[in-house]
């Protein structure tokens, strides 16, 4: 028989020995939506919408922000990291995708934050705001804030008051000494079936290590040819930089590699071996 299966009889049999008592259901989990904004400066062709994957959360569940700024094509923005901290958020994690092409002469980038409420009351998300020095001027892009209610997990009932302590049981007398056969083989059977669980359990996946972008400028520009996904390959490590120390040569940098994959195919466009080498050169400048 597969040990997974027989893992399972095997529990089975031990909470049949042992008996069900009766449980409550577990409340399910939110599923209200959620809550988002967006605001626009057609003059600059800039449009900014913030979302949250949920408008009510309780205080064992983390909130999903998603950030997307979509421009055109060689406009690069930056962003301005709203205060989470402040607003009584603490920042589990924050993901940035890959610049993609939306629309006819729009780039679209957006980023990922999660985040977890600590107290229970109602949360703001801050406004979000954006910068651009374009060659149509500069301009700044602002989101209204938004607000999240974090409900408490503990129930009407619970008041924080500790029940009194049960009064000691009897002693028993010597010839009850000892545990009841049926408890023992209920014990023995649980035991086996845990082992059997851990012999017949899946083994984890290894998760694919963290995009590295230097190492992977460093790769594509020693290669001696150039692969079909160098380029998007090089368009990512170039933003990853960009929105980490936003300089002007590296704005210039992030332009060359979006008119290379989304400009039009008669216009002159760089390869990913010569833009990655102009961006190690100017880290090295930089350091």
């Amino acid at each position: 028989m597969n040990r997974g299966l027989w893992s399972i009889a095997v529990f089975f049999g031990t909470f049949c020995v042992l008996g069900c008592g009766q449980t409550t259901p577990e409340k399910p989990p939110a599923t209200e939506t959620g809550v988002a904004t967006t605001a626009t400066d057609a003059g600059a062709g800039v449009e900014l919408t913030v979302e949250a994957d949920a408008s009510t959360i309780t205080t064992t569940d983390r909130l999903r922000v998603r950030i997307t700024v979509r421009r055109p094509i060689g406009e690069p923005v930056t962003l301005v990291e709203p205060d989470w901290a402040g607003a009584g958020w603490t920042l589990v994690d924050t993901v940035d995708s890959e610049p993609r092409l939306s629309g006819e002469g729009l780039i679209e980038r957006a980023r990922t934050v999660v985040l977890e409420p600590f107290l229970d009351g109602v949360y703001p998300i801050p406004s979000v705001a954006v910068s651009w020095q374009g060659s149509g001027g500069n301009g700044t892009l602002a989101s209204q804030p938004l607000e999240v209610r974090v409900e408490s997990v503990l129930e009407a009932d619970d008041d924080g008051v500790i029940s009194p302590p049960s009064p000691a049981l009897p002693p028993q007398s010597p010839e009850g000494d000892g545990l009841p056969a049926g408890v023992l083989a209920a014990a023995v059977l649980l035991g086996a079936g845990v082992v059997g669980y851990l012999l017949a359990r899946p083994r984890p996946v290894d998760r694919e290590p963290e995009f590295d972008p230097i190492h992977r400028l460093r790769a594509i520009a020693d290669s001696p040819v150039e692969g079909e996904s160098d380029l998007c390959e090089v368009h990512r490590a170039v933003a990853a930089l960009e929105a980490e120390c936003d300089t002007v040569a590296l704005r210039a940098l992030l332009r060359e590699c979006e008119r290379a994959r989304f400009g039009p195919e008669d216009g002159e466009r760089r390869g990913a071996r010569d833009i990655a080498a102009d961006a190690l050169a100017l880290l090295e400048v930089r350091a």
